[in-house]
Formats: structure tokens, sequence, C-alpha cells
């Protein structure tokens, strides 16, 4: 609908809408127009990544890894390689 000029503006999740932004179906129609809308009431803190419940070892491992990204100040330059939209 709104690469059809259907409707005038969207609001959705800035990673999915950056993904098609960036893909063939959006063909150049839309962009983002102002600031993101980060309200952690609405939205929460920060994103996360699921792992099977009981896995406490594979969760671990993860959120040392991530610490440890965090830590070295190589976090952002990940997310920004793999990730079109820089929450930073």
């Amino acid at each position: 609908a709104l690469a059809k000029g259907e409707v005038d503006l969207l609001f959705g999740d800035g990673y999915g809408l950056a993904f098609w932004l960036n893909g063939t179906e959006a063909a150049g129609c839309c962009s983002f127009v102002g600031g993101p809308f980060v309200e952690s009431r609405y939205f929460g803190e920060g994103v996360g990544i699921a792992v099977k419940k009981g896995n406490d070892q594979l969760r671990l491992a993860m959120n040392w890894a991530l610490f440890r990204l965090w830590e070295k100040g190589k976090f952002a330059d990940l997310w920004l390689k793999y990730f079109p939209v820089n929450p930073f």
C-alpha cells in the first residue's frame, strides 16, 4: 500500500522496514522521516536473543560474548555491519 501510494505514512518496526526499504520491493518509493520512536514504555528496553528455555549454557555464553564485544568497543561496529538501522 505504501509503495503504491495508497497510504501516506506507516508506523512500524524500524528493523523490518529498513530491510524492506533497502530491498527490491520498495523500489526506492519511500524513506524514513523524523527520528526513531524508541519510547521504552511501548517497546521495552533494548533488544534480545531467544534461546531454548533451560539452555543456560548457551544463554550464558551468548551474554558473555556480547558483554566482551561491548567492553572492547566492537559491538556497534558489528551491529552496523549486519543491520541497516543505527540504534546508537
